[in-house]
């Protein structure tokens, strides 16, 4: 006999017949199992079909994800371990992505860099990102090596926030781009650079 449990919006607990959880489980796939909703159920061999019919719903899943926006291997991993799957299974399908090309921590990389430098952020505050979604930091620092992408997004910033502090008086309207410059990633010298060129 086994026991299902409301976890959260999308997940469900499988417990045994002692109320001890034995692992979550996204809903969809206990309903596929034949399992409805909250109470008891006598379903014969049931782990097995868990391990059988896994993999297909998390690959499924992964492609949904991967068709609205690109992602890392880690931060696909974490993304599918929290909607209920295994982290076993997690792992297995986000490696066959990568063997797909549907996954490439370089790649995402480069995008994310460059989405920030868009925005007004230094490549550093990427690295920071991309460490923190568990992209390699050495490979995350590789895609901002690009001093000249690095200037003109500096430029931005500065452009920004001259804006946003327009109406403060000039010495804290110095004092506040200073910070928010160095919030956003920005180096002295690239602070120092983007406003000798900006007074020109």
């Amino acid at each position: 006999m086994w026991l299902i449990k409301k976890s959260r919006p999308g997940l469900v607990l499988l417990c045994d017949e002692a109320g001890d959880a034995v692992r979550r489980l996204p809903e969809t796939l206990a309903r596929k199992l034949g399992m409805g909703g909250a109470g008891e159920y006598d379903i014969p061999d049931l782990l097995e079909q868990i391990e059988k019919e896994e993999p297909k719903r998390a690959r499924g899943r992964a492609e949904w994800y991967l068709s609205r926006r690109d992602y890392g291997g880690a931060e696909l991993c974490k993304k599918l371990e929290q909607a209920g799957f295994s982290s076993c299974v997690s792992g297995s399908i986000v490696e066959e992505m990568v063997e797909r090309g549907y996954i490439d921590d370089a790649r995402y990389a480069e995008f994310r860099v460059a989405r920030a430098r868009r925005a007004g952020k230094s490549g550093r505050h990427a690295v920071r990102e991309l460490a923190f979604k568990g992209v390699n930091r050495e490979l995350a620092a590789g895609a901002a090596e690009n001093p000249e992408a690095e200037a003109q997004a500096a430029d931005l910033a500065l452009t920004q926030l001259k804006y946003r502090y327009r109406n403060r008086p000039d010495e804290d309207q110095k004092r506040l781009i200073t910070a928010a410059m160095q919030r956003r990633g920005f180096s002295w010298d690239a602070l120092r650079a983007a406003m000798e060129s900006n007074s020109q």
